[in-house]
């Protein structure tokens, strides 16, 4: 049998209270609850989840953080941590933040998080805690983690919404080229010198060390099977790897250059890497090969290729090089979709967003581009780094985009 509906008497009632007592009622818990149970006591399931929302801080958050983030994405921020922390439905959770926000006198949009058509940027904060070059950044599934990467050997993980650090990693005796989370969340991967670190992010502690490139590792990604993982190091070759084996389950070679870019099809059949032999090669990991037998080989750049992004549907593989241009080539085809020209020095990174519909780059311009994917035009150029941008990221509802530079900060941009 369905639940009942959730009633707003009770959300009304807090409001009243709110209204004669005042704002500091939320310091006391115990005495939310006694008053509550006194007027309205029928309704127990509306009042736990007005308890569980006030212990979870969502009072104090909806008056703290409001005047700071974009509504919708202190909205959406709310919900997931009650359903995370609580066990909720989404939809009680939301009925929870949003029956705070009324008696708070905090408005809130009705829809949480923005359109997906997204044409307009605006810097929400920056992050600041490396001591030297951020060099990877990326989100995790939960959109509000985000990873990243320094120069300065460690890894930090932020709380995007809050802008706090939530737990560093490593103190390792290398810089860290590389991030990836899986598919999960509870895994990430690093690349530093030979070799790639895997950590267990729910307890902060360091998993395992794979141990096969004889070259600096500049790339590391994660397949949607949680436990496949490929990199690719300036030893000119890709290694697709069994995790939880700690064993490598093939090695791609036939690129005349340093490896710098890999990225793994959704579907996971294909590894596109990108190479300082001006190359996009894109691999079949269901075909045998011989040393230099590869599947496709992507020309047309001038100079070195620094980065390779697949789009979400798979359709599309973007790629940014040091000839200044980033390229969107059709996967099945091989054939250039789109040139983007804007950046005015090399470009050092790419991503697609959730939706498929936006790209961005960044590169030692010091800028940030966004391209509409379909048509090839530029959107928006954010112009706030002051050194080399080394990575960008969009988080998984297309609500931020961030940025990470050479100048040791990274950049959150609102989407919207």
């Amino acid at each position: 049998m369905p639940d009942r509906e959730l009633d707003n008497f009770p959300r009304q009632t807090l409001q009243q209270l709110l209204q004669t007592y005042g704002s500091t009622l939320c310091e006391s818990p115990r005495r939310v609850r006694g008053l509550l149970l006194d007027l309205c006591g029928i309704y127990k399931r509306e009042i736990n989840l007005l308890l569980l929302a006030l212990q979870e801080n969502v009072a104090a958050d909806l008056q703290g953080l409001s005047a700071n983030i974009p509504r919708q994405l202190l909205s959406g921020y709310l919900v997931r941590r009650l359903q995370d922390n609580y066990a909720v439905t989404a939809e009680a959770a939301r009925w929870a933040v949003e029956s705070w926000a009324y008696a708070l006198g905090v408005s809130l949009p009705e829809n949480p998080l923005p359109p997906g058509d997204i044409l307009y940027s605006e810097p929400l904060r920056i992050l600041e805690g490396h001591t030297d070059s951020v060099t990877s950044i990326a989100f995790g599934p939960d959109r509000y983690l985000l990873a990243s990467a320094g120069a300065d050997d460690v890894i930090h993980l932020w709380d995007v919404v809050r802008g706090v650090l939530v737990l560093t990693l490593g103190w390792l005796d290398e810089g860290i080229s590389s991030v990836a989370f899986n598919l999960d969340g509870d895994i990430l991967a690093s690349g530093r010198g030979y070799v790639v670190d895997l950590w267990d992010v729910r307890y902060g502690r360091h998993l395992r060390t794979l141990v096969g490139h004889t070259g600096t590792v500049r790339s590391v990604a994660f397949s949607t099977e949680r436990r496949i993982l490929v990199s690719g190091a300036y030893d000119k070759t890709i290694r697709l790897w069994d995790i939880y084996r700690g064993t490598p389950l093939r090695v791609f070679e036939g690129h005349a250059g340093a490896v710098e870019a890999v990225a793994l099809h959704p579907e996971q059949h294909y590894i596109a890497s990108g190479s300082w032999d001006r190359t996009v090669r894109i691999w079949d990991t269901r075909q045998t090969y011989d040393r230099q037998n590869i599947a496709r080989v992507l020309e047309g750049h001038t100079n070195l290729v620094n980065s390779v992004a697949f789009s979400p549907d798979g359709h599309y593989l973007a790629s940014g090089s040091s000839d200044e241009t980033v390229r969107i080539w059709d996967v099945q085809t091989g054939q250039t979709v789109h040139i983007l020209n804007a950046h005015t020095d090399s470009v050092w990174c790419v991503a697609f967003n959730a939706g498929g519909n936006l790209l961005a780059s960044g590169g030692q311009d010091n800028t940030v581009c966004i391209w509409d994917v379909v048509r090839g035009t530029l959107l928006a150029t954010l112009a706030e780094h002051t050194l080399y941008v080394t990575s960008v990221a969009f988080s998984p509802d297309d609500a931020l985009l961030a940025s990470a530079s050479y100048d040791g900060t990274t950049r959150l941009w609102w989407l919207h």
